[in-house]
């Protein structure tokens, strides 16, 4: 977007992604300006500008922390920033494909039966295919809605780890019942495969694993 000639403002709450977005930029003529901002604990909230044209929360941002309400304060924080008129573009990992998958026997309350955890088969999902929406992988905790999921991680420059990764999920109308709630005006949503969000797929299309939504301000 830069490149394009665009002012962008790129910002994300791991200092290690900024520094390396930072160093890619270099000799740009038009280079994008980095910051670390956790929008949710609202640290160095004072670091950006008071109103953005256009907002990008792409890739699960929204959906990172398993409380609703934090996810819901990006959102607000969002809204805030814009200009009138400005546009947000979200996507969110679609519940509904999860629906589709699940199977019974992954699907418990967690917090009755913790024990649910140590039967789910671990994986390096992260580290090789990405496919996160692997059923043999996930398991629902149908209480609270979260997916949980056993991912390992070898050879990363770090010691070798396996860790217990919990996520939250949208299904169409919580996702867009929560935007307007905020005061959004809902333009489009599309089910799109990652890196392929101006092509929409159909509900029942297992490659619809992002939830893609274009939200505008008043």
């Amino acid at each position: 977007m830069s490149k394009r000639g665009y002012n962008v403002h790129g910002v994300d709450f791991v200092a290690e992604n900024i520094n390396k977005a930072i160093e890619s930029s270099k000799g740009m003529i038009n280079p994008p300006r980095f910051d670390t901002v956790n929008v949710v604990s609202k640290e160095n909230l004072s670091v950006l500008m008071d109103k953005y044209d256009s907002i990008l929360a792409l890739y699960d941002v929204v959906g990172s922390y398993p409380d609703n309400a934090s996810n819901k304060e990006i959102l607000v924080e969002a809204y805030n920033r814009l200009s009138s008129g400005g546009y947000l573009f979200l996507s969110v990992m679609n519940m509904e494909l999860v629906d589709n998958l699940i199977a019974s026997d992954h699907i418990g309350v967690v917090t009755e039966d913790p024990s649910l955890l140590f039967k789910l088969e671990a994986s390096r999902i992260t580290q090789t295919t990405g496919d996160i929406f692997d059923p043999r992988y996930m398991f629902l905790d149908s209480e609270s809605g979260l997916i949980y999921r056993k991912e390992q991680f070898v050879e990363d420059g770090d010691l070798s780890a396996e860790y217990v990764i919990r996520d939250k999920r949208y299904r169409e109308q919580e996702i867009v019942s929560m935007l307007e709630e905020i005061g959004f005006v809902i333009e489009e949503v599309r089910r799109v495969r990652a890196g392929h969000f101006d092509i929409s797929l159909s509900s029942d299309d297992d490659r619809g694993k992002e939830l893609f939504v274009i939200a505008k301000r008043k």
